[in-house]
Order: C-alpha cells, then sequence, then structure tokens
C-alpha cells in the first residue's frame, strides 16, 4: 500500500442521457476496489437526465456511498458539451495532486492506480502516465507506445494515448489548457498539447482497464461534422510542430477517407491502422 497526502488521486467520470447507469455503477465499484484507493470521485453529469435515469442514478450513489466511506461529488453541466468538456470540470474540481480518468462503462484492473503511483514516484518529471487496454467485446489488446520518444513518434500520425486510462498531474494539466471543447478527437489535441511543450508522458505495458468497446464505438464517429474536429487537432499539430506539412496533409487524407467512407469498408481500417 501507498500513503501520503502528496500521492492522493481524484478520480473522474462523465456521464450523459446515453449512458448506462448499471455500467456506471460496475465502473465505479472497480474505482471503489483500488489496492490504492482514490481520495474522491467526481462524477459530472454531461447534460439533463431523463427524470427515470435520474432516479436510477441517485439510488446507484447511495447504495455506494452507505457502503463506502470514499466522497462521490456530483457535478451537473445544464447543456451537454461533450466528454471533454465534462472531463475537463471535473478535473479542474478535483483536490488531489493527482487526478485518473475513467470511461463510465469500463472496469479499472484493481492495481491500476498502485502502479501508476509506483510510476510517478520513480521519477518525477512525469506528467502523464497510461497504459494498455483489453477491448472485452472483441478481445483484441489495444496496446501504446511506452517511452516518451515512442510517443512522440506515434503522435505524428495517431493518438498515442488510450485515454480511458490515463492518470495526470493535475497542475501539468492546467498548465498545457485542458482538453479542448470539441467532441471528438480532444484527447488527441490535449497530448499534442503536453508532447509540444515538452511534458514527459509514458505507457505502462500493463492492462489497466478493461474496456466496453468494439469496432462499432469508431465506426459511429462517421461524417464531415466529425472530420472538421480531426481537421483541427491536425492543425494544431502542425502548428505547434508536433508534426511536419508532408505528414499534416498525409493525415488529412487518411482521416478523411476514414470519416466519410462507407461502413462497410471500414473494419480493416480501423484493424490495421487506427487501433494497431
Amino acid at each position: 500500500m501507498i500513503n501520503g497526502d502528496f500521492y492522493k488521486v481524484s478520480c473522474v467520470f462523465a456521464f450523459y442521457e446515453g449512458g448506462s447507469v448499471v455500467l456506471l455503477a460496475s465502473a465505479i465499484e472497480s474505482i471503489l476496489c483500488q489496492t490504492v484507493a482514490p481520495s474522491e470521485i467526481i462524477l459530472v453529469i454531461d447534460g439533463p437526465l431523463s427524470e427515470s435515469k435520474d432516479s436510477a442514478l441517485k439510488e446507484m450513489l447511495r447504495i455506494l456511498e452507505n457502503r463506502n466511506a470514499i466522497p462521490i461529488e456530483i457535478v451537473r453541466l445544464p447543456i451537454n458539451g461533450g466528454p471533454g468538456v465534462a472531463r475537463d470540470v471535473g478535473i479542474r474540481k478535483a483536490n488531489s495532486r493527482f487526478v485518473a480518468v475513467m470511461d463510465a462503462d469500463d472496469i479499472s484492473v484493481p492495481e491500476r492506480f498502485e502502479l501508476q503511483i509506483n510510476a510517478f514516484k520513480e521519477d518525477s518529471d512525469l506528467s502523464v502516465v497510461g497504459g494498455t487496454i483489453m477491448e472485452d467485446i472483441s478481445g483484441r489488446l489495444r496496446t501504446v507506445p511506452l517511452s516518451p520518444d515512442e510517443i512522440r513518434k506515434t503522435i505524428r500520425i495517431k493518438c498515442p494515448i488510450n485515454n480511458m486510462t490515463v492518470m495526470i498531474k493535475r497542475q501539468a494539466y492546467l498548465e498545457v489548457g485542458g482538453y479542448p471543447g470539441k467532441r471528438t478527437s480532444e484527447d488527441y489535441e490535449l497530448w499534442g498539447r503536453f508532447v509540444s511543450k515538452g511534458y514527459k508522458i509514458i505507457n505502462l505495458p500493463n492492462i489497466l482497464v478493461h474496456a466496453n468497446y468494439s469496432n462499432g464505438a469508431d465506426l459511429r464517429r462517421l461524417g464531415l461534422k466529425v472530420f472538421r474536429d480531426d481537421l483541427k487537432t491536425q492543425q494544431f499539430l502542425l502548428t505547434s510542430r508536433c508534426l511536419n506539412h508532408l505528414e499534416f496533409f498525409r493525415n488529412l487524407v487518411l482521416y478523411f477517407v476514414f470519416r466519410m467512407s462507407p461502413r462497410q469498408l471500414l473494419s480493416f481500417y480501423y484493424r490495421f491502422f487506427l487501433r494497431r
């Protein structure tokens, strides 16, 4: 066990009307069962909920809070701004030096926080620690580059971090400006902000999260509107010198093909490019 206020962790969830209260309960339980417990859980409700979903959520939280001493703070946003906006609100409200991001339908392995805190203890220069996920529906491991150099190389073509696995130094997050206010690819741009400003990021080889995720999750993110967010991300990476002009235009072509192609043609692209 690791003790001390210096290594306290807040855990931030974002939840919205389309989410499952049952899956959220399992996700929160996985955080309450960590070998290094968080000091608080911040649950950001991203926009209005239906009366039935809100009632189910309140009852679920009442049961969890009666069984555990870890406080769960609820933050309600008046309109749905997307996951990046909701996470940003939660991270800014956090009271700990470290903040863990958690998706509302995933399961963290019990030793996740302990592994990440150990990494921060071993290297005080670290600002972000991520890791591998297991996609429970497909059974596929979603591996990521491990070292800072590998992450800098990978960000030139795709997002090098599994967002739902990260633990972040809150002060570093505030210094880079946080998640941009976009509905998609907001995490890709966030890691570009860290890399471009010289903050140190690593990924652990360990499986940190079992993700309730399948190819269909990416296949739903299609169309010109989503591509516009890709364009903004690539423009940021170009202006911040994370990539050059040739890489910029290459990426635009690849993302345009992905976002605008018929669904039937996308499984190959998904498997062998985006999630390889």
